[in-house]
């Protein structure tokens, strides 16, 4: 649906450009035709080509349409490009630690490790569950991830990526936005965090770091209630 609307606004996008483009051109070429010598013919060419059903057709709906048709080929192009690079970074390392949090803001001390994967099948066969879809460049949420793989040649992290609301990724290092799922993609990287445990393990982590914060909130209340009690209370 996302990917739908997305057509629809470049699409319109487009067509509004075109329009004005098409109103700029139309000035430019009267006014020439005006006061240029011997251009009068060219102009009035120029200003038919606009006037005529063809020439509108042409030029309001074919051309945005097969420009929005290219623009979306060439993402799908890098989709597949970022998902041949994923796969491969991911089957060259030696082990893939998930792990609470994402890349940025980090609190290594709070965080907590959900899975452990060293068996190279394992982690070919996670590597195919992940595939990128079409993603808008430099587009990326708030958050900064719910999990997070860290992928270890040896001891080495080679390559790091976060997980986002069970939708997009965001590789550790790139500058050009979130990766997008696909929608296959989508379904089974959420079944296999459920087979696996690793969406009660965060849930887990999730619920003890909130008695965490709240066990600290309550001892900062009562800490405050005593200083409090303290400064009333001395003569």
């Amino acid at each position: 649906m996302i990917i739908v609307f997305t057509f629809i606004f470049t699409f319109l996008a487009l067509l509004i450009l075109s329009i004005g483009l098409g109103f700029i051109a139309v000035i430019v070429a009267f006014l020439v035709g005006k006061i240029v010598p011997r251009t009068h013919d060219t102009c009035a060419k120029c200003i038919a080509g606009w006037s005529s059903k063809r020439g509108l057709r042409n030029r309001l709906i074919v051309a945005p349409l097969l420009i929005t048709l290219v623009i979306f080929v060439a993402f799908a192009v890098i989709g597949l490009t970022d998902t041949s690079r994923l796969r491969s970074r991911l089957q060259e390392s030696t082990h893939v630690v998930v792990r609470s949090g994402g890349n940025c803001h980090r609190r290594p001390e709070q965080e907590r490790v959900l899975l452990r994967m060293e068996d190279s099948d394992e982690i070919r066969a996670l590597s195919e569950r992940i595939s990128i879809g079409l993603s808008m460049p430099g587009m990326h949420c708030m958050c900064c991830g719910d999990m997070t793989f860290d992928c270890y040649r040896d001891e080495e992290l080679h390559y790091s990526f976060s997980f986002h609301h069970n939708n997009h990724i965001r590789i550790k290092g790139a500058i050009s936005g979130d990766k997008t799922l696909s929608l296959a993609s989508r379904r089974i990287m959420s079944d296999w965090l459920e087979r696996t445990g690793v969406a009660k393990a965060l849930e887990q982590a999730r619920a003890q770091e909130e008695e965490r914060r709240k066990a600290e909130f309550e001892a900062l209340e009562k800490d405050a209630q005593q200083d409090e009690s303290t400064c009333f209370g001395s003569p």
